[in-house]
């Protein structure tokens, strides 16, 4: 990865110092795999347990940071990172303001328990 897209240039475009942990190396290991061919759409945990509540998708911006896929200048997806490292980002949802309301909860969040 390194070699298509150096670590400083990386940060320069991110702002998001190395964590083997952030989605971008995970995304850019998965590259190809039959997992990631056949996903339609990639929620963050916190994104798809709003997804379970009201089934709405979005991806929200202060947790889509953690990627290492956000452009802090634009609040944008770094659609130049993801296409030099070869990553769909119509894989996400769009993004969704901080503080934004994802929907109102539905049906299945109002039922009791058991």
């Amino acid at each position: 990865m390194w070699a298509t897209l150096p670590a400083a240039e990386l940060y320069a475009a991110t702002g998001v110092q190395y964590a083997p942990f952030n989605t971008l190396y995970q995304l850019t290991a998965a590259r190809g795999s039959a997992q990631l061919t056949a996903a339609k759409r990639l929620l963050l945990i916190p994104d798809l347990l709003t997804y379970w509540l009201t089934g709405r998708q979005g991806t929200e911006l202060t947790n889509a940071s953690t990627t290492q896929l956000i452009d802090p200048g634009t609040r944008d997806w770094a659609y130049g990172v993801a296409e030099k490292l070869g990553l769909d980002l119509s894989l996400f949802a769009p993004l969704r303001r901080p503080g934004t309301r994802p929907g109102r909860c539905g049906r299945r969040c109002w039922r009791r328990p058991g």
